[in-house]
């Protein structure tokens, strides 16, 4: 017999998390973490967590489901109103906010200044060099002229 630690839901009733994932391992944080790893489009934070709550109390309603598995989905969505589950709210938003900017990066005006200062700094080394070579050379030609040879003493 099957424990409802090791169950998934079979429903497209529901997130594919809870499709794919056992019934005892089934959390917020282990959610945001399997949509970043598992996801190839990340959804915006809200819409993640409206789809984990809606799909916990979906589970719950389901009578056809085995009343171990909507016991574990009813104590997770009842505990989205503790203080622990807010303040792990918010420390998971900062984290999925870093993770969602980093996939798909930061706003146009933000990552267009980014370039252009790249491109200034990559301009500047270039015009050092470019001094650099220069200063070289008239340097090599000054002491090409400077220096005796012994052709020129004869």
């Amino acid at each position: 017999m099957e424990l409802a630690e090791d169950c998934v839901v079979n429903s497209v009733m529901v997130h594919s998390y809870f499709t794919s994932v056992k019934a005892g391992l089934w959390s917020l944080r282990h959610y945001i973490d399997w949509i970043c790893k598992d996801e190839r489009d990340l959804p915006l934070w809200e819409t993640c967590l409206t789809a984990f709550y809606s799909s916990l109390g979906w589970i719950v309603k389901q009578r056809s489901i085995p009343q171990p598995i909507r016991v574990i989905a009813s104590r997770i969505a009842e505990d989205m109103e503790l203080p622990e589950t807010k303040v792990l709210m918010e420390d998971l938003r900062i984290m999925y906010k870093r993770i969602y900017n980093g996939k798909y990066g930061k706003s146009i005006y933000e990552t267009m200044a980014h370039v252009q200062k790249k491109i200034v700094h990559v301009q500047k080394e270039e015009e050092i060099f470019a001094l650099a070579a220069d200063l070289h050379s008239k340097k090599q030609k000054q002491q090409s002229w400077t220096k005796p040879t012994s052709s020129r003493l004869l």
